[in-house]
């Protein structure tokens, strides 16, 4: 039986999934390359197809104890970036957003999925990477850039379905 406060919380999410609202909100988490991740309205919802990009990561010539550097252009909730060092044990990932609640969540999604000392989140957008000289602050090498940017043109969003025109961040859209 439930409780009166888990009947509460029930029915809410009920509601929240009857308006339309991805059911990934709705729970506050998703699931990517078989870890874990919060979602917030700061973030999309990490999608299967995305996966790609670590199978394609793994399937490199990359021995899998390799010290990798990694960096994760618009991290988002971290999932690509988590996912990538999940593989590499001895590899460390930098992931930049320009959301600073993106950047809360992927740290949170790092510490959960045990990554937290393998990472660091910046809050960046793609202009300030563009021109990075030797002597500025952020100025490292990376073996591996994992990005899976914004690609719907801003004329189309009316094409995109409800749930993710309402709900997703449109910045990452």
């Amino acid at each position: 039986k439930l409780t009166s406060h888990e009947a509460t919380a029930l029915q809410l999410s009920v509601e929240r999934r009857l308006k339309g609202e991805p059911l990934a909100y709705v729970l506050g988490r998703r699931e990517f390359w078989s870890l874990d991740f919060a979602v917030t309205q700061d973030t999309l919802i990490p999608r299967s197809d995305s996966e790609v990009l670590i199978e394609t990561l793994v399937q490199e010539q990359f021995n899998r104890e390799t010290p990798l550097r990694i960096l994760d252009i618009g991290t988002g909730s971290g999932c690509l970036l988590l996912s990538a060092l999940s593989e590499f044990p001895q590899a460390t990932g930098v992931g930049v957003d320009i959301s600073p609640g993106a950047l809360a969540v992927a740290e949170r999604n790092a510490r959960s999925n045990q990554l937290g000392g393998r990472t660091e989140f910046r809050l960046r957008d793609l202009q300030t990477l563009t021109g990075v000289r030797e002597e500025d602050e952020f100025y490292q090498r990376f073996d591996v850039i994992l990005c899976n940017p914004p690609y719907i043109p801003t004329r189309e969003l009316d094409l995109v379905g409800a749930d993710v025109l309402e709900y997703e961040p449109h910045l990452a859209l």
